[in-house]
């Protein structure tokens, strides 16, 4: 499991221009030790656009994070974590799931998913609000574009693509339902 969300940084976070660049993941490696380390390709080494309201949700966090550090004892800097463990270290990726599962089980009637799950979401909506395949590939941090338009998920993508896929993405016989069922929706 890789989460980039936990190893960010309020210095990786620009508020002012909305962007937030990936420079480092959280991962759980051997005999269950979490890692934190670069991402593994260049193109996971990203700046993410962010909209408005995120930045200004973020900023509150920012206001009311301070708070909480201080009170705590803890003396933040612009190194500090975003989303820190209540000691202020990397959180754990199996700690957000838990923390998801917790809401879920609260709000009736919301449907359970995972925090991998949520990155599904985002790319269903992006390519929904016209974002072009390359801009969705540029913000999930894919080397190619064959792993954003995973054949495994050709309902969750595909269904909403605005223009048409490449055909040379659809050289390999493996890829051939996955032509017929986006020509179906062009």
């Amino acid at each position: 499991m890789n989460n980039s969300g936990l190893s960010l940084r309020w210095n990786n976070v620009d508020l002012d221009n909305r962007e937030i660049s990936i420079v480092q993941t959280a991962t759980i490696g051997l005999e269950n030790q979490l890692i934190v380390q670069t991402p593994k390709t260049s193109s996971s080494n990203r700046k993410i656009p962010i909209d408005n309201e995120t930045a200004s949700i973020l900023m509150d966090w920012k206001a009311a994070q301070s708070e909480i550090l201080l009170h705590l004892g803890h003396n933040p800097n612009k190194t500090q974590l975003v989303f820190p463990n209540t000691k202020n270290s990397v959180m754990a990726p199996s700690k957000v799931g838990q923390i998801m599962n917790r809401i879920i089980e609260r709000c009736d009637g919301l449907k359970r998913i995972t925090v991998h799950g949520l990155r599904h979401t985002c790319c269903s909506l992006m390519f929904a609000s016209g974002a072009t395949l390359i801009q969705v590939q540029a913000v999930l941090g894919h080397t190619d574009a064959k792993t954003t338009l995973n054949p495994s998920f050709p309902d969750y993508y595909n269904v909403v693509l605005k223009e048409p896929v490449p055909t040379a993405f659809f050289h390999q016989p493996r890829y051939k339902s996955l032509q017929i069922f986006i020509t179906r929706f062009n």
